[in-house]
């Protein structure tokens, strides 16, 4: 192979598949990165709990995103460069400081994250004041400026992010008014609630929907639907949180296939994507997890890439496609190989629609491998394993519920 492998985006997926590479001998790796400093969201997250997983220590945001830089080699992330087009056998078309021109790649990764659902695509009513924000702005607010965009705002959302802008918002010396939920419950798992209102001193309010955002320059306050009950609400502003959908638009504008469920590329268990050039690993395949899951999938995708230079990979055009119905709302990868890899277990990962209690049935043609107990909630990781039943020459794989 010739050319440089190409990752596209700097967070912690994207530098974790860097540094496996460069670990592994491979000297030409390049990390592209648009934004003009690498670490992805991390950068914006002053509160602890980042590099467990991967460092085996507790870090701030900001601290984390920087050991994940500096571990690589000098001149492996260029910052302030953007991917305009992916094309077949892994040529790109980018912009930097040097204007638009070509980068053949010999492999690319995409690891480029995944963002919060904008207000515009929530159907939220009303003016455009000052103050309304998602999360991820939030952060970066309060990391680049160290100033209160607000006192008093109420947080719309309960999955973990959302008790991530408490710990910003706590920092900052802001007290929100409500957290609230349009759900029957809160989608983040544990006592999250019963810490909301403890200790944060924050209300939460479940079966609760945000209608519209009053105010002209600054917000001045809200309409909630709460039990069927319009309640108007004063506050100074407003956090959007959660509802992550992968950041995929150049894979929408490419000839890789997309995935329905997940919203990001459909990868097969080797993190290929439909053009064997391509990988994709991190929260750019499905609604967001945390980083150390998306650092563990950039390092496994990273091994894939090397396995397949050695020429060890199944040929793509051999890998079965599975398909998935409700409550399941996704599964990846989605395309799997009758010869299960040997360098890991064969290990699927999905989330439901609805909180769900029953069995799973897998299927290939039409006939019965196994059956797997599931019990999963909404917003919370469903980790599966293929059954051993046999599966040669299957031409189409399901998963579903028993009726």
């Amino acid at each position: 192979m010739t050319g440089p492998v190409v990752i596209i985006g700097a967070g912690p997926a994207g530098l974790s598949a860097a540094w496996t590479l460069q670990q592994q001998g491979l000297k030409n790796v390049i990390v592209l990165e648009r934004e003009a400093e690498a670490g992805g969201l991390p950068r914006h997250c002053g509160h602890v709990g980042f590099g467990v997983f991967d460092f085996h220590r507790v870090w701030r945001g900001p601290e984390y995103a920087r050991q994940l830089r500096e571990r690589l080699a000098p001149g492996t992330i260029r910052c302030g460069t953007s991917v305009l087009a992916l094309k077949p056998g892994g040529e790109l078309s980018i912009r930097d400081a040097e204007g638009v021109h070509a980068l053949q790649a010999s492999q690319v990764l995409l690891t480029t994250g995944t963002r919060e659902t904008p207000r515009s695509a929530r159907m939220v009513s009303g003016t455009r004041p000052f103050g309304v924000m998602n999360t991820g702005s939030l952060q970066r607010y309060a990391y680049e400026t160290g100033q209160r965009p607000f006192q008093h705002p109420v947080v719309v959302g309960s999955e973990w992010v959302a008790f991530s802008s408490l710990l910003t918002l706590r920092h900052l010396g802001v007290r929100p008014l409500a957290l609230v939920e349009a759900g029957d419950e809160v989608l983040a798992p544990g006592p999250a609630a019963l810490i909301s209102d403890t200790v944060f001193g924050v209300p939460v309010h479940t079966q609760t929907r945000l209608q519209s955002i009053h105010g002209e320059e600054r917000v001045e306050g809200v309409t909630l639907l709460q039990h069927g009950e319009e309640i108007f609400l004063p506050c100074d502003g407003v956090i959007l949180s959660g509802q992550f959908v992968p950041e995929a638009s150049l894979v929408r504008q490419s000839h890789l296939q997309l995935d329905a469920g997940t919203g990001g590329p459909a990868i097969d268990s080797f993190w290929r994507c439909s053009d064997p050039s391509y990988f994709a690993a991190g929260n750019v395949l499905r609604p967001v997890e945390h980083s150390g899951v998306a650092a563990a999938e950039g390092v496994a995708a990273a091994r894939a890439m090397l396995q397949a230079r050695d020429g060890v990979l199944p040929a793509a055009d051999a890998a079965i496609p599975v398909t998935v119905s409700a409550p399941l709302a996704y599964l990846y990868p989605q395309r799997l190989y009758a010869q299960k890899p040997l360098h890991h277990k064969l290990l699927l990962r999905a989330r439901v629609s609805q909180r769900t209690e029953g069995t799973l049935r897998w299927l290939a043609d039409g006939v019965t491998l196994g059956r797997q107990r599931l019990s999963a909630r909404p917003c919370r990781r469903v980790q599966l394993h293929w059954p051993a039943g046999d599966w040669q020459g299957a031409r189409q794989l399901e998963l579903r519920m028993e009726p």
